[in-house]
């Protein structure tokens, strides 16, 4: 059974071995992983790599909320608690006050339950401790990215399409909670790209939505 890397003490794995994050056509689940631990996050990043993830790591608060105001986004975020600077939490109350709506899964060594009560009550999908293996963490993790998938579809089948931070309904787009004024082409091109999402999006589909 393979356990989660020791924080702290875990030696990363050579550069070679580590697979790079796909950043265009996203068909694996993106991780974002949160931890100011640089072996931790290192060697974990490798391990769910391995597992088929895609997975872009931080060891800071300020970078993931710059990546989310760049319009980036991901399928679960991962993240530490105890944490210089922003803490977890806080990042975590940052991300919900922008509109960030991807869910969040502690894993930290904070293993009290009063941390997880705090974590949970915020709305965190998952906390778990990093003591615990590494097919224990996978399998959560597929398990809540199968939860959202089910929920997109739901949604999408009732007239609303949700992609991260973009909302689609009728003619109506919302982006980070603040609706954006389209014109209805450029709300055909939008909802285009959003239902395909993860998928190459050919110039002929696109100009057939224009005309």
């Amino acid at each position: 059974m393979t356990h989660l890397p020791h924080a702290g003490g875990h030696e990363p794995p050579a550069p070679e071995q580590r697979k790079p994050p796909v950043r265009t056509a996203r068909l694996r689940t993106r991780l974002l992983l949160v931890d100011d631990d640089e072996d931790f996050r290192e060697a974990l990043r490798g391990n769910l790599l391995d597992e088929g993830f895609d997975v872009v790591d931080f060891n800071n608060g300020v970078d993931v909320l710059n990546y989310f105001a760049n319009g980036d986004t991901g399928d679960i975020i991962i993240l530490d608690w105890k944490m210089p600077g922003m803490s977890g939490s806080d990042l975590f109350r940052r991300l919900r006050r922008d509109g960030v709506r991807v869910p969040v899964v502690f894993l930290t060594v904070m293993s009290d339950q009063v941390y997880e009560d705090v974590a949970l009550g915020g709305g965190a999908v998952d906390f778990i401790d990093k003591s615990r293996s590494l097919s224990i963490l996978v399998r959560r993790l597929k398990l809540i990215g199968e939860r959202d998938r089910s929920t997109a579809d739901a949604a999408s089948e009732a007239g609303v399409m949700r992609r991260g931070a973009l909302e689609l309904s009728s003619s109506r787009a919302v982006w980070h909670g603040r609706e954006v004024e389209l014109t209805l082409t450029e709300f055909n091109i939008v909802r285009l790209l959003a239902s395909r999402a993860g998928e190459n999006t050919a110039y002929r589909q696109i100009y057939d939505v224009v005309h």
